[in-house]
Formats: structure tokens, C-alpha cells, sequence
């Protein structure tokens, strides 16, 4: 077993040093972290305590990486060898499943808490400048790690029971978010006071309340300070003293040994048919709904490319139906839940809520996740050569399957649409400004953010993957928009000492120089997208 396992474990240790996609990941990171030190020390001058600014957004940021690090980087672990039916070879090698999981999980989880240590020593810097000490700065390090061993062993818990990466990422990232969501708002309930007078009522419904609120209070506290967020906010308070083996350390290694041993046991009972495992991959709940076999499907005509990519990539008409019925819905169900009641749901409320869901959650989602995907899918499957044979240019392909994929956002604007009916004041108010030079100012960068952050992902998803490519763009983009905050803020400061509508101007004017500055390189983006897929289809 050890001998295999160390196997496995140097081989993907060479293979994750030959990989680009690797040292850029590290390199952005430490880069990232340049650039918080430099905002930190920005904002210090109007907030001071310059080392507590710069470390709690480096902790921030880290978390964030940590978490998604589970449904990007681990949930692929198992799932990929499924897909590529090389699963079965290793269990014909007689390669048993905690060797395959240790193995896999081992080189994986050192390049990640690697990129959290090379941040060390910079950090360190947070108390040179002062409003931290040490122990704290030790503490959340401990705390990261923990979180990230528990989160590594999530995802390769779900990389274990499904068969498609797609679905062990959609898993891992409930699971995430449930450990993250469900502790912070069962206790932030059970944390409310009691009523005047609940305490010495002795009506059943207040006695089930009581008995209810205590018992939750023993659940939900505890699981919450066994988060990573409630680790930060208590270390990063003034005066803390305490230790490094705190519950949320102790309780997330307990709980990644639990879920690695979980995976361990239900191996066999998953991956039975290891043979079929990629036939079966490639089919869903689409698949399913699309009653393949019963009817042929008619191409597009002129559009047959925009036809396949809608039904193939996007999902087809079946997705469609799946997603009227939960965006709708599940925006409803916020709603009562939100206020209590059905009854307190009103139609411009409903429509405001659609509105800001779809345009600022399921939108950029989508697109995020079918960047990803609409040239990453001919790569891997070694299709775009034969699909360049077409007697079409490679640009108009290239746009074809661009506007197939596009096809997928169709129900979440139905629904943007429903919401502006519900709430037409929204739509009024936005179109009353229309004329004020902020408000075009705003939009304008703010599609040309998304618009470079698309292509960041399309690019980064043909270099690496489609995971790892989400990874990239985003951290890459986050950077990218805090160093033009960080250029912006220091002009406008010195705008804003003179006084006047100067100020405003210079706002304005910055953030449209910011703006064109996304869209350049949107464009760049795009042009080298197409140089790259023209030189994968002479390949």
C-alpha cells in the first residue's frame, strides 16, 4: 500500500509541476496579496491600523480560496479517471481504494496548503505594521489549514459518490455552503431574545418554543464556532489570547478524517461498474427528459451548429424546463421565507427580487460556467480539428457555438423579464437616469467587467480546465479590480481635498478610463481565444 500510494503521489506531484496552470495559480496569489498590501495601506491613512486592514482581507481572500478549492480542485480527483475509464486499470492493478484516495488527495491537498505557506512570510508583514500580533497571525494559519483539509476531503468525498465532475462540484459546493449557511443562521435564530414574559408562560406553543430555542442553541453554537468565518472574527478581535487547538481547528481535521473514511467505506458500493462509469457520466436528469431514442432530433437548418451546441452543450429545451421551474420558485420561496408569510409577498417585491436574482446571481453564473465550457469540451474530446473541417471559417464556428451556449441564459432573462412586469418602477427608475453621465458611466463598467471576466474564464478553461479556469479568472479579476481601485482611490482623494464638482468629474472620468481599460482587454482576450482555437484546429 505504501508503495503504490507513494506512486501515485509522486507522479502527481511531476505532473503538478509541469503544469502551467500551477505556478500561475501561486504566482496570482502572492501577487494578490502585493496588492492588498498596497490597498491596506491606502485605506490606512483614512482608517489606520494598516496590519489588521492587511491581514483581515489576506485571511478573507484565503478562506475564500479554501473554500472554493473543494468543488474546483478536489471534487475532479476520482471523477476524472472515471471519465477517462482509467479507474478500471488501476483496480485491475490491484490498486485498493484508500491507496487510490490517499494517493490522489495527498499531492492535491500539498499544492493547496502550499500556496497558503508561501503567503506566510508576507503576512508577517501585518505585524510590522501594526494592529496584530503574532499569536493571531498563527492562529488564523492553523485555522485555514484545518478549513482546507476538512474542504479537501469534502470534495473528494463527492468526487467519490458521483460519476460526472460536474455533479461532485455541485455537491461539494451544497455541502460547503451548508457548512458555512446553516450554523450561521440557525444560531443567529436561536440567538434572538425572548420574548417579555416567554419564560414564565406555561401555553404549549411558548413551552415548545423555549424547548426548541435551548435544544438549538446546543446544536447551532457549537457547529458555528467550529466554522472558519467564526474562527476569524473572534481571532481578529482586540485582546484576543487564545490558542492555536481551538474547537474550529480540532472539529474541522476530525471532520476531514470522517468524510476521507466515508468515502473510503461507499468506494466499492460506487464505482462498481468502473467500465461504463464515462458512458454513464455523460447522462443526467437532460438526458433523461430528452427520451433520446424515441424521436430523431432535426438539425437547425442554416443554424445546425447553434442547434447542436443549445441541445448537446447548453442543455437543450429540457434545461430549460428544469430551470422555469426552480429559478421562479425558489425566488418565491426566499420571499415567504424572508417574510414569514405568504401573505407579506407582494408583486413588487417579487419583481424586485426576480430582477436583482437573476441579473446579479444567475446571469453571471451561467455565463461564468458556459465560458468555461463552449471550447474546453471540443479540446478535451480532440473534436475541434473535425469540427474545423466544416466548410465554415473557424471564427464562424467559433460564434456559432458561442450563441448555442448563449441559448442556456433564456430562462433566467424570462424571469428578469417577469420581474420588470411585477416592478416596472425599477425599470422607470433606471431609465429616468439614463441621461446623467454616472449612470452610463456605471453600466458601462460594469459590462465591461463581466465581459472580461467571461473571457478571462474561456481563456483560462482552454489553457488548464474548466474548473481550474474558473479558479483563475476569478482570482485574476479580483486582483485586477482592486488594483484599479487602488490607482482610482489615491486621485480621487486628491480631487476631493479641492473640493467643488471637481471631484465628481474626476470620478467620473476615472472610472471611465477604468472602464475602457476592461474592455481593451476584453478584447485582447478575445482575439487571442481565436488565435489559440485556430491553432488547435490546424493541430
Amino acid at each position: 500500500m505504501g508503495a503504490q500510494t507513494l506512486a501515485l503521489f509522486f507522479r502527481a506531484l511531476r505532473v503538478d509541476v509541469r503544469l502551467l496552470h500551477s505556478h500561475v495559480m501561486r504566482l496570482a496569489l502572492l501577487v494578490f496579496v502585493l496588492i492588498v498590501l498596497f490597498w491596506a495601506q491606502a485605506v490606512s491613512f483614512a482608517m489606520g491600523a494598516p496590519g489588521l486592514i492587511f491581514f483581515t482581507l489576506i485571511t478573507v481572500i484565503n478562506l475564500v480560496f479554501a473554500s472554493l478549492a473543494a468543488p474546483l480542485l478536489f471534487a475532479t480527483c476520482i471523477t476524472e479517471e472515471k471519465e477517462d475509464q482509467t479507474l478500471g486499470l488501476l483496480r485491475m492493478a490491484n490498486v485498493r481504494p484508500i491507496t487510490i484516495l490517499a494517493g490522489k488527495l495527498a499531492p492535491l491537498l500539498a499544492s493547496a496548503l502550499l500556496i497558503l505557506v508561501v503567503q506566510f512570510p508576507f503576512t508577517l508583514l501585518a505585524i510590522t505594521l501594526g494592529g496584530v500580533t503574532w499569536l493571531q497571525v498563527w492562529v488564523v494559519f492553523w485555522g485555514l489549514l484545518a478549513h482546507t483539509f476538512l474542504v479537501a476531503n469534502i470534495g473528494i468525498f463527492c468526487s467519490v459518490v458521483c460519476r460526472r465532475t460536474g455533479n461532485a462540484v455541485g455537491l461539494s459546493v451544497i455541502l460547503v455552503l451548508l457548512h458555512f449557511v446553516v450554523p450561521a443562521v440557525g444560531y443567529a435564530i436561536v440567538s434572538l431574545p425572548v420574548p417579555a414574559g416567554a419564560a414564565t408562560s406555561t401555553e404549549p406553543k411558548v413551552q415548545w418554543f423555549l424547548w426548541a430555542r435551548e435544544y438549538g442553541q446546543m446544536i447551532f453554537e457549537p457547529w458555528y464556532n467550529a466554522t472558519a468565518w467564526s474562527m476569524i472574527w473572534n481571532v481578529l478581535m482586540t485582546g484576543f489570547g487564545g490558542s492555536a487547538w481551538n474547537p474550529q481547528v480540532i472539529s474541522n481535521v476530525i471532520g476531514g478524517v470522517a468524510f476521507f473514511l466515508l468515502g473510503w467505506g461507499v468506494f466499492d458500493w460506487f464505482n462498481r461498474d468502473v467500465d461504463v462509469a464515462a458512458t454513464g457520466a455523460r447522462r443526467s436528469l437532460v438526458d433523461v427528459v430528452r427520451r433520446k431514442g424515441r424521436r430523431s432530433i432535426r438539425a437547425w437548418g442554416n443554424a445546425a451548429l447553434i442547434g447542436r451546441e443549445f441541445r448537446f452543450a447548453a442543455g437543450g429545451y429540457s434545461s430549460w424546463v428544469i430551470k422555469l421551474l426552480v429559478y421562479g420558485p425558489a425566488v418565491y420561496l426566499l420571499m415567504v421565507l424572508t417574510e414569514g408569510s405568504w401573505r407579506r409577498v407582494y408583486a413588487d417585491d417579487l419583481g424586485g427580487m426576480l430582477m436583482g436574482m437573476m441579473l446579479y446571481l444567475a446571469i453571471p453564473l451561467e455565463a461564468v460556467v458556459l465560458a468555461s465550457r463552449v471550447f474546453r469540451r471540443e479540446i478535451k474530446e480532440r473534436t475541434w480539428s473535425s469540427l474545423a473541417m466544416l466548410p465554415r471559417s473557424v471564427a464562424g464556428i467559433s460564434y456559432a457555438k458561442v450563441a448555442g451556449a448563449a441559448l442556456a441564459l433564456a430562462p433566467a432573462l424570462f424571469y428578469f423579464v417577469v420581474g420588470s412586469v411585477l416592478y416596472p418602477d425599477g425599470i422607470i427608475d433606471v431609465l429616468e437616469h439614463f441621461d446623467e453621465p454616472e449612470t452610463l458611466v456605471g453600466l458601462f463598467v460594469a459590462v465591461s467587467s463581466m465581459l472580461f471576466l467571461v473571457h478571462l474564464v474561456c481563456w483560462f478553461s482552454i489553457l488548464t480546465n474548466s474548473w481550474i479556469g474558473i479558479l483563475l479568472a476569478i482570482v485574476t479579476w479580483i486582483a485586477t479590480m482592486i488594483l484599479f481601485q487602488l490607482c482610482i482611490m489615491v486621485p480621487l482623494m486628491m480631487g476631493a481635498m479641492r473640493g467643488g464638482q471637481s471631484a465628481e468629474i474626476l470620478m467620473e472620468v476615472l472610472y471611465g478610463v477604468m472602464g475602457c481599460c476592461l474592455a481593451l482587454a476584453a478584447a485582447l482576450l478575445h482575439w487571442h481565444i481565436g488565435v489559440r482555437m485556430r491553432f488547435a484546429a490546424a493541430a
